[in-house]
């Protein structure tokens, strides 16, 4: 097992678990991952985090590595100082991985999809934070995030007739999101807008605004100071 280095965090006290719409997206691996995601989004509940992305690979090295949050402050509007402070941090990702660990070794499915040894991870989202829910490309809304789909897309499905002429084959999409529903997610490239459909996504992820986070951490610093 891999935990991902971390620093210390306070021991918190578990969240009362929220129902919220199991939205996964497109295909974020070579098997659908709902079969996992019945397993470990109810035992992850209740620890008081969410599950935020799956990669599962199944080759030659299995590995199943699982992205932790704790749940969004809109979610949970009475923890919302709780759920800001709090940061995923190596103490998080040992308890999560004891807990699975066994449970996951005893699910007949999980055993039918890893055959062999597996690794498991377990990983704060990091700065390059996944995307796999609908709900998380309309929260992060105006940050910049990298799209990759399954195939080129058709004109109809980008809704932009002169960038599809320019970019027939274009399967990586950088740009800035803008809208989402329960079909599309919009990104702005370029000042071109340009229409996704979600189920054709095989890989997305925030990109980090470097300059906003070190100027975020100087004022953090000055604070202290």
């Amino acid at each position: 097992m891999v935990f991902q280095e971390a620093q210390k965090i306070t021991p918190h006290a578990p969240l009362t678990p929220v129902s919220y719409e199991n939205n996964f997206i497109g295909i974020s691996s070579k098997f659908s991952p709902k079969i996992l995601q019945e397993i470990i989004i109810p035992n992850l509940a209740k620890l008081g985090y969410e599950l935020i992305a799956l990669d599962a690979q199944t080759g030659k090295n299995p590995k199943l590595k699982i992205f932790i949050d704790f749940p969004f402050e809109e979610l949970h509007p009475n923890l919302k100082k709780i759920v800001k402070e709090k940061k995923i941090g190596l103490d998080d990702c040992i308890k999560v991985s004891r807990l699975l660990d066994p449970i996951l070794d005893q699910s007949e499915v999980f055993q039918k999809l890893f055959k062999n040894s597996y690794e498991l991870e377990v990983s704060s989202p990091g700065l390059e934070r996944p995307l796999q829910r609908k709900s998380e490309f309309a929260r992060f809304k105006g940050e910049r995030a990298q799209i990759q789909t399954l195939r080129p897309l058709t004109v109809q499905e980008i809704e932009n007739e002169n960038y599809y002429l320019k970019n027939k084959k274009q399967k990586k999409f950088i740009g800035t999101l803008d809208s989402s529903s329960d079909e599309n997610v919009t990104l702005v490239i370029d000042k071109n807008k340009i229409s996704i459909p979600l189920s054709l996504i095989t890989k997305a992820h925030l990109i980090p605004n470097i300059k906003k986070i070190l100027s975020n951490a100087n004022k953090k610093g000055n604070r202290k100071a």
